[in-house]
């Protein structure tokens, strides 16, 4: 249950976007236990670029690729969007001309 100012709201259950770690400093006393669980929950911050070329095509199809351990560790992988996910494509500055996109 959340009250608010102007009204009480009631729900069987709850999603949170928070780190497991902020959640647990956002509940209340007698949700220690749960809190207790969040704490232990590690977490790692993760950036995402993602890149548009006009006039770029990829060779190959598919949702993309992992990269290697052995190669750089701050790299996990790249989505190739544009075949992935074709129906996001915007409109590109000249018509007619492929997009490239990728989410690294």
């Amino acid at each position: 249950q959340l009250t608010l100012p102007d009204a009480t709201l009631t729900a069987d259950h709850v999603v949170s976007a928070l780190p497991a770690s902020a959640l647990a400093r956002a509940l209340p006393a007698e949700a220690e236990p749960l809190a207790r669980e969040l704490r232990a929950i590690p977490a790692a911050s993760v950036a995402v670029v993602n890149l548009q070329y006009e006039g770029a095509a990829l060779p190959v199809t598919g949702f993309g690729h992992l990269v290697p351990s052995s190669e750089d560790p701050a790299l996990l992988g790249i989505v190739y969007d544009s075949v992935a996910f074709p129906e996001h494509d915007g409109t590109p500055a000249t018509p007619g001309t492929p997009s490239l996109r990728l989410t690294v």
